[in-house]
């Protein structure tokens, strides 16, 4: 059974990996609508704002207090500001690159990333050591966006 989750969740995570995608599409559109990439970024995240708090609201989870949030290390803020840094760059970047050189290019990225947030447990990831497959995985990714690229 612990299997069978496993691939559900392995497949849930792939599904991300086309909304993503689609993401890029759908709001590289905005921002030819807007014709600007920050006022397109600032459109998408406010609708993920508030679909995130009617969700919030339909589920009758009480709000965290704001002393247990400024009780925390400073840098659990950060992360809706890299959500909209990766929005608004998403939306220049598709257009000049293509969807499939960006999406490569951050799959890259996220491997490097997440190797590293892995071996060391960062913000409280169970660890992961870095190995030789492990590498040969990432590098395989890098392989992958070479030849995106190229053809």
């Amino acid at each position: 059974m612990v299997r069978l989750m496993t691939v559900l969740l392995i497949l849930t995570a792939v599904g991300m990996g086309v909304l993503f995608s689609v993401q890029a599409g759908v709001n590289a559109q905005l921002r030819v609508r807007t014709g600007d990439a920050i006022q397109a970024a600032a459109i998408s995240t406010s609708v993920s704002t508030i679909t995130l708090l009617v969700i919030t609201l339909i589920r009758h989870q009480p709000i965290a207090p704001l002393g247990q949030l400024t009780d925390g290390p400073w840098w659990i803020w950060v992360g809706g500001v890299m959500g909209a840094v990766i929005v608004a760059l998403t939306l220049v970047m598709v257009v000049r690159l293509g969807a499939s050189v960006l999406i490569a290019s951050i799959l890259v990225g996220q491997m490097l990333a997440a190797l590293t947030i892995d071996h060391f447990g960062y913000f409280g990831v169970p660890q992961h050591a870095v190995s030789a497959p492990r590498i040969a995985g990432a590098l395989l990714l890098v392989v992958g966006l070479v030849l995106i690229r190229a053809f």
